[in-house]
């Protein structure tokens, strides 16, 4: 599944919403946590954001169409037995997004079915974290040219 469209028909049987620009697709204060869905974004822009120790709310990533979000709360069990404190961040519409509804036991029966569809979401979660870690360098470190 090297192809959001392979990813897509996978999923195909599922619904289709239509999310407005700044609505919630997901927010584990209403959605509650574990949470009942995992969503592909066929086409939109969307954040993972949180709020902060000081209650400001605070982007953390940017997701852009033909993925899959909101499935590391989902994936936390079967991979980890950290707490799950962190996960409680939300997933907000930058724009309106088009996306598949999948029920989260049919997405983790696909992970630990699919070998292609693990594959693909492994790489997402790299590409992620390499994005996550370059946005703290450029928001909190600075250069190291500036350091020296």
């Amino acid at each position: 599944m090297d192809r959001i469209e392979d990813l897509l028909d996978y999923f195909s049987s599922y619904d289709v919403m239509t999310i407005k620009k700044d609505a919630y697709i997901f927010n584990p204060d209403v959605d509650g946590m574990p949470p009942k869905y995992v969503y592909l974004l066929k086409e939109g822009i969307c954040s993972l954001q949180g709020d902060t120790k000081n209650g400001n709310s605070r982007i953390y990533l940017f997701m852009e169409s033909q993925r899959a979000v909101g499935y590391i709360p989902v994936l936390h069990d079967i991979v980890s037995d950290y707490d799950r404190g962190y996960y409680l961040m939300a997933i907000q519409a930058k724009t309106d997004c088009i996306v598949y509804r999948v029920p989260s036991q049919d997405f983790l029966r696909a992970y630990k079915e699919n070998e292609a569809f693990r594959d693909y979401i492994v790489r997402h979660v790299l590409m992620d974290y390499m994005k996550l870690l370059q946005n703290f360098h450029n928001q909190h470190e600075g250069s190291a040219v500036t350091k020296l």
